[in-house]
């Protein structure tokens, strides 16, 4: 008897151990339909991307961009898709031509056009890999150099000023995107050093945005130098595994995906925190394979629109493949 009652002693305490162990370090479960989740986000953004294409004929500043970024990861992790459409959407996008609308097309500036776009041309050369040089490419790296600022920044262009965060920093995130994709290219040609400066001045930032490809930049520039900007981006992370696109809000996949994303190219792939993100995003997809993403301007009133569900489909597709063993 005596030898019973300890028994069950030791299996209740085991029981409790496993708990309380399980709580403080959860394990993604295995999902066998991850592969279905994928292709439903994968089917939803090349649908609706060509919808883009069909109406409104432009690439503009993310639509495409992010298309592009999610499908061309999805192929390199081995995922299908349409792979003669892909090479024609990357064609098609990298003409600045294809910058402005069709009944603009018959006396477009192409100078002017380039430099009305900077965070596009930034966007397609980071979501396009880089197999070989392109004359697109080049020609985008030539532009974004030549149209710095004295104070070593980039202008954002479109509507992105209208987002709901401080212009500066709004401005300073068009910055390090657009340093990321020239130290990405491997250019010298412009001056890197105002570029930090000026991302890193001015008041704490709000957005995820802002922490992760700040991140991103210094891992670009010294691998060892980002155990800070790593911590300041997990500090960020809510309760519920996720990021709010402004870190003080509610979590969306467009953020989370971004801070996966940056995770990622930044040496982590796996860890407490990614797992806790990678549930979020599972547990929040839409029947559709898309996620529904409160609009980052602010006359979206923290409601969600068709542009901001889409470019969040498509982060949270490059988190979840970038951040996959």
């Amino acid at each position: 008897m005596v030898t019973t009652v300890k028994t069950l002693a030791f299996l209740c305490f085991a029981a409790l151990l496993s708990s309380v162990v399980s709580a403080e370090s959860p394990a993604e479960p295995v999902d066998n339909d991850s592969a279905i989740h994928h292709r439903n986000a994968i089917d939803y953004l090349q649908r609706e991307g060509q919808r883009w294409i069909d109406k409104q004929g432009c690439v503009s500043c993310h639509q495409i961009p992010a298309m592009l970024w999610s499908l061309h990861t999805a192929q390199s992790r081995g995922l299908e898709g349409s792979e003669q459409d892909l090479k024609q959407w990357t064609q098609w996008s990298t003409d600045p031509v294809n910058f402005v609308k069709p009944h603009q097309r018959k006396d477009v500036d192409i100078e002017k056009t380039l430099a009305g776009n900077i965070d596009t041309m930034a966007a397609l050369m980071l979501a396009i890999p880089e197999d070989a040089k392109t004359s697109w490419r080049d020609q985008f790296v030539a532009k974004l150099c030549s149209e710095q600022a004295d104070d070593g920044s980039w202008k954002a262009c479109g509507q992105l000023p209208a987002q709901k965060r401080p212009k500066l920093e709004t401005a300073q995130a068009t910055t390090l995107w657009v340093t990321l994709a020239l130290l990405r290219h491997g250019s010298e040609a412009f001056d890197l050093a105002s570029a930090i400066r000026f991302a890193d001045s001015g008041p704490e930032a709000v957005s995820t945005e802002w922490y992760a490809v700040r991140m991103m930049v210094a891992a670009e520039q010294d691998p060892e130098s980002t155990d800070g900007f790593r911590d300041e981006l997990l500090s960020r992370q809510r309760s519920d595994g996720g990021w709010g696109w402004i870190a003080s809000e509610s979590s969306d996949a467009l953020a989370t995906g971004l801070a996966l994303y940056a995770l990622a190219e930044s040496g982590e792939t796996e860890s407490r925190e990614i797992t806790r993100a990678r549930r979020f995003l599972r547990d929040s997809q839409g029947p559709s394979g898309e996620w529904q993403v409160p609009g980052t301007k602010a006359s979206a009133k923290g409601k969600p629109t068709p542009t901001s569900n889409y470019w969040g489909t498509a982060w949270a597709l490059v988190g979840l493949l970038s951040t996959r063993s």
